[in-house]
């Protein structure tokens, strides 16, 4: 488990992420630098809330995501373009409504789908167990 900890650590010190905000203030956004088919996230989910991602796919390319999660804290879903996101605060959890392509996937493995469709994709982070915060790492690869 530490040599699989310490080598995302490692990786997500060394690569490529540019993350920003969408319009609504949800969701940050997920942008490869130019040349790269790669990205990092490096985060923590506080009490009681969620993290939300999003992820430009074409039709077709390959997304391979590894999450990295101490103590497996971390669950994430995976949802097709055109999913509705929302809270009713900043400290609210993030609700999701739309076709999820995987659910409560757990971290510490590598996942891989071929996208159906071209759109933003949301990827959902949230406490797999009820504690104080969880952090997690890892890094998305689209082909």
């Amino acid at each position: 488990m530490r040599t699989i900890l310490a080598f995302a650590i490692a990786l997500v010190c060394t690569l490529p992420v540019i993350a920003r905000e969408d319009a609504s203030g949800a969701l940050l956004q997920i942008v490869f630098q130019k040349g790269h088919d790669f990205a990092n996230f490096d985060d923590a989910i506080p009490a009681g809330q969620t993290r939300g991602y999003s992820l430009h796919v074409r039709k077709g390319q390959t997304i391979k995501m590894k999450v990295v999660a101490p103590e497996n804290g971390v669950v994430f879903s995976l949802y097709a373009p055109g999913a509705a996101v929302w809270r009713e605060d900043y400290k609210s959890p993030m609700v999701v409504e739309g076709t999820a392509l995987v659910s409560r996937h757990t971290a510490n493995d590598i996942w891989t789908i071929a996208a159906p469709s071209t759109g933003d994709y949301v990827i959902l982070f949230e406490q797999a167990h009820d504690t104080s915060s969880a952090s997690f790492g890892g890094a998305v690869i689209v082909r």
